[in-house]
Formats: structure tokens, sequence, C-alpha cells
């Protein structure tokens, strides 16, 4: 049992400093991060200065060694920026002030700066705080072998309280060989991201997908529409729509838009809208004998509350080749990318 205790205590400990430790971030400039959680996914916050200028891949790594990579999401006024991280297996915090964040601040006269540098190696400064506003700080090293460098730029700054580290604000501008430096203050730094952090997860729209033709061709092409369309943030799409048989029985008079009574429950609590797709694909060649495949897409989207039409949506696309194949691929990669940008309007 106390081998058990001391397990779960551990673990605990590694999640908490996981989610602060600082993250060594490598793009146009180099610099640190803090990682945090939202709806399930990871993001670093960094200053927007050592990112947004950059050309190349984002690179992060830990004091683990563990690499992964991240692209820029937002940029915000105050030089701070939001990264998203590609790795999915990587696990932080949701960014929150500590319950004694106010009173830590208020009492704080010194503190402690924690960065990653390029070798993987944590590193910490004390400091004294020499001046203090509502928004920031200003730190200066206690010892005079130490300086700061722009390498440190998003590093976090900690103060003690009841011999407990809080999290109180972040290195921002720094000079190469200063001996003070600038500290955005970390409620103001969630205060100017709080659209971000607050947004709760959205409800996806269920989109049930009739096709109306079943051939071997067409099918392959409904399951990449299928998964095309489930890689967007606001629709679920259930290819195995409840309910298959009523809908077959009606859909003659949902198309004409005949008021249809006594709707399933099943169908209506399954999914908000139907999805009545139609493909047709023509293959001809030019004068040069490069094959042309012509794709059409037919909907309609219904509520499926009440069969109700919502809109209608048409995309006809063309691939050109030396092969049917190589210009019926290019066609169907034009017809996805339009797809998701006709549904990514409402």
């Amino acid at each position: 049992m106390k081998y058990y205790i001391l397990t779960v205590f551990y673990f605990s400990f590694f999640l908490f400093c996981f989610a602060q430790d600082p993250i060594f971030v490598n793009a146009s400039e180099v610099g640190n991060g803090i990682g945090f959680q939202r709806l399930g996914e990871s993001f670093i916050l960094t200053p927007a200065h050592v990112v947004e200028s950059t050309s190349k891949t984002i690179t992060l790594s830990d004091e683990r060694k563990a690499t992964f990579k991240a692209n820029l999401l937002e940029s915000y006024a105050n030089d701070i920026a939001i990264l998203r991280v590609e790795d999915s297996k990587t696990s932080y915090l949701p960014l929150a002030l500590h319950e004694n964040y106010a009173a830590a601040i208020a009492n704080a006269s010194t503190g402690f700066v924690t960065y990653l540098d390029a070798l993987g190696i944590v590193n910490y400064i004390h400091v004294n705080i020499t001046s203090k506003d509502p928004s920031s700080f200003t730190v200066t090293p206690q010892s005079n072998a130490h300086t700061f460098g722009k390498g440190m730029s998003g590093s976090p700054f900690y103060v003690m309280y009841n011999d407990v580290k809080v999290l109180a604000g972040m290195l921002m501008s720094l000079e190469e060989g200063a001996t003070d430096a600038f500290v955005y203050q970390f409620d103001d730094i969630i205060t100017s991201i709080s659209s971000f952090i607050e947004t709760t997860a959205k409800t996806k729209l269920k989109l049930g997908l009739v096709w109306q033709t079943q051939n071997a061709e067409d099918v392959s092409i409904h399951n990449r529409v299928s998964s095309a369309l489930q890689e967007l943030d606001n629709y679920t799409i259930i290819s195995r729509v409840p309910e298959r048989n009523y809908i077959d029985k009606h859909f003659e008079d949902i198309q004409r838009g005949i008021a249809i009574n006594s709707i399933p429950k099943k169908l209506k609590n399954t999914i908000d809208a139907l999805v009545f797709g139609n493909i047709s694909i023509t293959a001809t060649t030019n004068s040069n004998d490069m094959a042309i495949v012509n794709i059409k897409f037919e909907s309609a989207i219904y509520n499926s509350s009440d069969f109700s039409l919502v809109k209608t949506i048409t995309i006809t696309t063309k691939g050109l080749g030396y092969k049917t194949s190589s210009a019926k691929e290019q066609a169907i990669k034009s017809l996805l990318t339009k797809l998701k940008d006709r549904f990514n309007e409402n």
C-alpha cells in the first residue's frame, strides 16, 4: 500500500512540473515558452517576436530532450503568441492563475527565472524585483555572474509564497548580456488571450450522409468525401444513417418538399441534418490524347426534424493527366478542397 501511494504522488508531481516547466522554442529566433491544454489540444505560450517572422517549421523541445513540432496559431498586440503543438502525445495543464496568485504578487520582492537552453538543460536565475507596476515587473539577477540573453525570452518567472512556487509572469523584452529584464505579469497575459482560453467546446453538427449512387467507383469517392468532412471542426459525420428504409421510402417526398409526419425519434436524435449526395463522373480525351475527368457533386441538405431544405451545394471539378487515373485523382482532390470550403462557409 505504501508503494502505491508513493507512485501516485510521484506521477502527480511529474505532471505538474511537465505542465509548467519551460519549453525550448526554435523558430525565427530561439526562446522559451509555457505549455497549456485547451479542449484536448496542447498549446505553447511564447513571445510573438520569437516566432512571427519564421519561414521554417517551429521546433519545440523539453527537458526530457523530446522534440516535437508546432505552428503559429495566433499573435496578439502585446507580443504574445500561441502555438499549436502538432504532437498529440504532449500533455499540459489548463492555463490558470494559482489560487494564491494575488497575495504572492503583492508580497514578492524576489523570485527566479527558469529557462531551457538548446542542450535541453534547465537553468535557474534568482532575481530581485526592482520595480513593479499593475502589469509588469523589472527583475535583476541577484548574482553578478548572471546576465540575461535573447534565448530566454518566454521563460517563466516564479515567486515563492508559503513555500510554494507560483507562476507570476513571463520574460519578454531582452537584450543580450542585459542585467535587467521586463516580465509581463501572468494575470495580464491570461486576460490578453482570454477569448482563446475561455472558448468552450463547440457542439458539432451531426450530418448524416445518404448517397444516391452506390457503384464501386462512386463508393471510393464517397468514403473520401466523408473523411474530408470529418476533418472539419463544425461537423460529425454519420455514415451509417439510422432508419434508412424510412428515408428511402420518403425520398421523393422529401425532395419535393412534401410535409412528412411521424419522423422516427431515432433519426431526429441521432443526426441534425441529412445530406443527400450524388456524384457523376465522365472521362474523355482532348486533341492531344490527354485524359480529362469531370466530376460533378450535387447535394441537398435537410433538417432531420422536419425535412425542410437548408441549402443545396453543387460543385464541378476537372482533372487533366496523361492517364485517366491521374486525371481522376486530380479532380477528386479538387473536389475535396472545394467541398470543405463550401461546408466551412456556414
